[in-house]
């Protein structure tokens, strides 16, 4: 049973109860304390009186609501979405870079206590995406003075050898969010849990990666896991270390590397491609991108 938990201003309540019977959602019976409690096809919603929402469901539906229904309604309101506070002692792991053609697949790890994330409020740290690039940068350096961390910076070269290994972007990651957990659990010892940005359909890859590494600590996997200042932490510095591998890697090669994989970086990539020498394209993309399958291996011999 996957379970996703926000909170929601009481301005929205009546929106997301009309939203969801829009949607063909059934009123179940409602127990104390609770404004609703709606379901259709293995998913739950539940809203308590407290503001905070409960979302269950088997795997694939509960997927499919969150991401296909859900978010997207949140999206229009995201303004107005409170944050559950958690006070235990905890890990929180994010990464930067799967979806840019150019450049390194970043992952870090973040330990967090009560006086860490007091001081990390008030830097106001949050999900990276919200950031401008600058800020990011700035953000990173001075989180990394405040929290204990591990990164693990997957250059192309070694990105694309790791990928051919794996045969899965998703095994990938959850091999590499288990390592710098592992790394980081070395030094701060084991928190009460661990949080992290669910980025697989099938909750057990990761808890499979995880205990090819030892860890026996209860994780928390979950969508929008930004949510959780740990997991922003972790967000904003591999978005950091990503961003300063393209600022570097566009000056040392005389090409500016756009980030993402949209028309600026297919830009990016028809340039280098006109280029006498093109053999360092292994050095700097990601080879299984559609971009990069879709060239001639005629005109770029490999």
């Amino acid at each position: 049973m996957s379970v996703h938990v926000f909170q929601l201003d009481n301005s929205k309540w009546k929106l997301l109860e009309t939203f969801l019977l829009d949607n063909g959602f059934v009123q179940k019976k409602i127990a104390p304390h609770v404004v609703f409690l709606l379901q259709k096809s293995g998913v739950s919603c539940c809203l308590y009186e407290s503001g905070k929402c409960t979302v269950q469901g088997k795997e694939g539906p509960f997927q499919e609501f969150i991401e296909f229904v859900l978010e997207p309604f949140l999206e229009d309101f995201s303004y107005s979405l409170g944050k559950i506070e958690d006070s235990s002692v905890r890990i929180g792991t994010d990464e930067s870079g799967k979806g840019d053609l150019f450049g390194p697949l970043c992952v870090t790890a973040v330990f967090i206590d009560t006086s860490t994330e007091q001081k990390l409020k008030k830097l106001g740290v949050r999900d990276s995406k919200k950031l401008s690039d600058q800020r990011a940068i700035s953000l990173a350096q001075e989180i990394r003075e405040i929290c204990r961390y591990r990164s693990l910076r997957l250059v192309p070269s070694t990105y694309n050898r790791l990928y051919d290994k794996f045969g899965n972007l998703n095994l990938l990651l959850g091999w590499a969010h288990a390592k710098v957990v592992a790394d980081l659990i070395k030094e701060t010892g084991t928190p009460d849990k661990l949080v992290v940005d669910q980025f697989a359909k099938d909750q057990k890859l990761l808890e499979r990666a995880f205990a090819k590494e030892n860890i026996n600590v209860p994780l928390e996997q979950r969508f929008r896991a930004e949510s959780d200042i740990s997991v922003a932490a972790a967000s904003v510095i591999s978005r950091a270390i990503f961003l300063d591998w393209i600022k570097d890697t566009s000056e040392k090669i005389g090409l500016l590397l756009h980030k993402g994989s949209g028309e600026k970086s297919q830009d990016s990539l028809e340039a280098f491609m006109n280029r006498e020498d093109t053999s360092l394209i292994f050095d700097i993309a990601k080879m299984h991108f559609k971009q990069i399958k879709e060239i001639s291996t005629e005109k770029t011999n490999f």
